[in-house]
């Protein structure tokens, strides 16, 4: 992780981080990423559901679909193809 990153704000990272994580293997593999959002979003969606309008009317499973491509497309990856906290942080 960044040294640049205050306690609170590198704890704060650390916490979401081990949300995804939901096996605690200390990685984050894309379908992990895919659930957390997938139920992030649809929770977003059916507090806010001028966020869904505002975004096209794009459901919950094709907005964490693509969010998940984006982030391990944009992400440094292990030689396994996942997402280390490191990688996470950035």
């Amino acid at each position: 992780m960044s040294d640049n990153l205050t306690s609170v704000e590198a704890d704060a990272i650390l916490k979401t981080f081990q949300k995804f994580d939901e096996n605690g293997d200390g990685f984050i593999n894309e379908s992990e990423m895919a659930f957390y959002l997938l139920n992030l979003f649809t929770a977003v969606f059916v507090i806010s559901p001028q966020t869904r309008s505002s975004l096209g009317g794009i459901s919950a499973s094709s907005l964490a679909r693509v969010t998940t491509t984006q982030a391990f497309s944009e992400a440094t990856l292990n030689e396994d193809g996942l997402m280390s906290l490191d990688a996470f942080s950035v």
